[in-house]
């Protein structure tokens, strides 16, 4: 018997489904809505949307020594009012992040490009080495916020630009990509104390 064309048919078949599996770019600049939260996907091309659903939009885009990742997620917390909500993220912190390797974390009064009904934000950054889901970078990087959800008393918003690489640090072009980002951000009013 002749095998070589259901060798060559079964190739072509996982090749195709190979290739639907992987996601196309996106628009830069594409908006996007989350619980009273309006993003902007970052405005360079080779961005995908990793995912979209009603507590997650997440991006990526791989460059050539690295995997750039932004997101906005919604994050389930016990109700608080304003005057709890700096312990409650703190909670939320600890959680995503070992707390001996986050850099700073800083109580803002005001996040510039943010909507001044956001009194209460995080900002935090830091770094770490040895992430099991990318192994062949030694380091992630993250900075990011979270602030109250404007939809809800018991969520919070992280809003999260993070990289994996060997660079020990966002370089200069990095940093400037995630203060877009951030403060392309649009948040609706806050749901009341």
């Amino acid at each position: 018997m002749n095998r070589l064309p259901s060798i060559a048919l079964v190739t072509v078949v996982l090749t195709n489904a190979l290739l639907g599996q992987q996601q196309a770019s996106i628009k830069p600049a594409s908006v996007y809505h989350l619980g009273g939260v309006t993003i902007v996907s970052p405005n360079q091309p080779g961005w995908v949307l990793l995912q979209s659903n009603e507590s997650l939009v997440a991006f990526q885009r791989e460059v050539e020594g690295e995997v750039v990742n932004a997101s906005v997620k919604l994050i389930k917390t016990k109700v608080f009012d304003r005057r709890r909500f700096e312990p409650a993220v703190l909670a939320v912190l600890k959680v995503k992040h070992c707390p001996s390797l986050i850099y700073s974390i800083r109580f803002l009064s005001k996040l510039p490009g943010f909507s001044a009904a956001l009194r209460h934000c995080v900002q935090y950054d830091g770094i770490f080495t040895g992430d099991a889901s990318a192994p062949k970078f030694k380091y992630f990087n993250f900075r990011g916020y979270l602030c109250r959800s404007p939809g809800s008393k018991d969520m919070v918003v992280q809003i999260e630009f993070s990289n994996h690489s060997n660079r020990r640090a966002f370089s200069e072009n990095l940093v400037s990509r995630s203060d877009e980002f951030f403060e392309k951000i649009a948040f609706s009013k806050v749901a009341g104390p």
